[in-house]
Protein backbone atom coordinates (compact mmCIF):
# COMPACT_ATOMS: atom_id res chain seq x y z
CA UNK A 1 0.00 0.00 0.00
CA UNK A 2 1.34 3.42 -0.71
CA UNK A 3 0.28 7.21 -1.64
CA UNK A 4 -2.58 8.13 -0.10
CA UNK A 5 -3.03 5.10 2.30
CA UNK A 6 0.29 4.72 3.59
CA UNK A 7 -0.90 5.71 7.03
CA UNK A 8 -4.57 4.67 6.71
CA UNK A 9 -6.44 1.61 8.42
CA UNK A 10 -7.60 -0.16 5.04
CA UNK A 11 -10.80 -2.21 6.17
CA UNK A 12 -12.26 -3.47 2.88
CA UNK A 13 -10.68 -3.69 -0.71
CA UNK A 14 -12.83 -4.38 -4.45
CA UNK A 15 -11.35 -5.22 -7.20
CA UNK A 16 -12.97 -4.91 -10.84
CA UNK A 17 -10.81 -6.24 -13.57
CA UNK A 18 -8.60 -3.04 -14.71
CA UNK A 19 -9.40 -1.30 -11.19
CA UNK A 20 -9.23 -1.18 -7.44
CA UNK A 21 -11.00 0.28 -4.91
CA UNK A 22 -10.18 0.67 -1.19
CA UNK A 23 -12.14 1.86 2.13
CA UNK A 24 -10.35 3.01 5.23
CA UNK A 25 -11.87 2.78 8.75
CA UNK A 26 -12.84 6.88 8.63
CA UNK A 27 -14.86 5.92 5.53
CA UNK A 28 -13.51 7.56 2.76
CA UNK A 29 -13.03 5.71 0.01
CA UNK A 30 -9.74 5.67 -3.09
CA UNK A 31 -9.89 4.32 -6.29
CA UNK A 32 -6.75 3.55 -9.13
CA UNK A 33 -6.17 1.94 -11.84
CA UNK A 34 -7.60 2.13 -15.92
CA UNK A 35 -10.44 5.12 -15.75
CA UNK A 36 -11.72 4.80 -18.87
CA UNK A 37 -16.06 5.24 -18.41
CA UNK A 38 -15.63 6.78 -14.97
CA UNK A 39 -15.39 3.53 -13.29
CA UNK A 40 -12.98 5.51 -10.64
CA UNK A 41 -15.12 8.06 -10.04
CA UNK A 42 -12.96 10.82 -10.02
CA UNK A 43 -14.60 13.03 -12.42
CA UNK A 44 -12.41 12.36 -15.26
CA UNK A 45 -11.54 8.89 -17.36
CA UNK A 46 -7.87 9.47 -16.84
CA UNK A 47 -5.71 6.54 -14.99
CA UNK A 48 -4.24 7.02 -11.45
CA UNK A 49 -1.26 4.48 -10.53
CA UNK A 50 -1.72 5.46 -7.12
CA UNK A 51 -4.88 5.21 -4.34
CA UNK A 52 -6.73 8.43 -4.83
CA UNK A 53 -9.29 9.89 -2.75
CA UNK A 54 -12.54 10.10 -4.00
CA UNK A 55 -13.67 13.72 -3.92
CA UNK A 56 -17.03 13.08 -4.83
CA UNK A 57 -17.96 11.36 -1.88
CA UNK A 58 -15.54 13.67 0.69
CA UNK A 59 -17.83 14.29 3.77
CA UNK A 60 -19.98 10.64 2.95
CA UNK A 61 -18.92 8.21 4.94
CA UNK A 62 -18.70 5.11 3.15
CA UNK A 63 -19.45 1.56 4.65
CA UNK A 64 -19.44 -0.84 1.72
CA UNK A 65 -17.56 -1.02 -1.65
CA UNK A 66 -18.02 -3.18 -4.71
CA UNK A 67 -16.32 -3.22 -8.30
CA UNK A 68 -17.37 -4.24 -11.32
CA UNK A 69 -15.70 -4.69 -14.84
CA UNK A 70 -16.46 -0.82 -15.86
CA UNK A 71 -17.86 0.24 -12.45
CA UNK A 72 -17.48 0.96 -8.49
CA UNK A 73 -19.92 1.43 -6.26
CA UNK A 74 -20.23 2.79 -2.48
CA UNK A 75 -23.31 2.21 -0.10
CA UNK A 76 -22.91 5.14 2.84
CA UNK A 77 -23.72 4.70 6.85
CA UNK A 78 -27.88 5.76 5.69
CA UNK A 79 -28.14 3.26 3.12
CA UNK A 80 -27.54 5.40 -0.03
CA UNK A 81 -25.89 3.45 -2.88
CA UNK A 82 -23.86 5.62 -5.27
CA UNK A 83 -22.20 4.18 -8.42
CA UNK A 84 -19.68 5.75 -11.29
CA UNK A 85 -18.63 3.69 -14.72
CA UNK A 86 -20.58 2.08 -16.91
CA UNK A 87 -22.94 -0.83 -17.75
CA UNK A 88 -26.44 -1.49 -16.39
CA UNK A 89 -26.21 -1.11 -12.87
CA UNK A 90 -23.89 1.96 -12.60
CA UNK A 91 -25.81 4.43 -15.10
CA UNK A 92 -29.25 3.05 -13.03
CA UNK A 93 -30.88 1.17 -15.83
CA UNK A 94 -32.78 -2.21 -16.04
CA UNK A 95 -31.47 -4.58 -18.76
CA UNK A 96 -33.50 -3.92 -21.79
CA UNK A 97 -34.25 -0.31 -20.68
CA UNK A 98 -32.25 2.36 -22.34
CA UNK A 99 -29.62 3.97 -20.51
CA UNK A 100 -29.92 7.24 -19.26
CA UNK A 101 -26.51 9.46 -20.30
CA UNK A 102 -25.63 11.63 -17.46
CA UNK A 103 -22.99 14.19 -17.77
CA UNK A 104 -23.61 13.38 -21.87
CA UNK A 105 -21.52 10.72 -21.82
CA UNK A 106 -21.51 7.04 -21.93
CA UNK A 107 -20.58 6.76 -18.27
CA UNK A 108 -21.37 8.42 -14.89
CA UNK A 109 -18.06 9.90 -14.29
CA UNK A 110 -18.32 10.83 -10.57
CA UNK A 111 -19.90 8.93 -8.06
CA UNK A 112 -23.66 9.16 -7.79
CA UNK A 113 -26.76 8.33 -5.89
CA UNK A 114 -28.50 5.15 -7.56
CA UNK A 115 -31.75 7.20 -7.26
CA UNK A 116 -30.89 9.91 -9.12
CA UNK A 117 -30.09 7.91 -12.14
CA UNK A 118 -33.28 6.21 -12.09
Amino acid sequence: ICGALLDKQICAIAAGGIHTIFLDTAGVAYSCGFGGEGRLGHGDELRQDTPKPIDALRGTRICAIAAGGSASFFVDMSGVAYSCGSGPLANGREWGRPAPTPRGGAGVLAPTPLEDLL
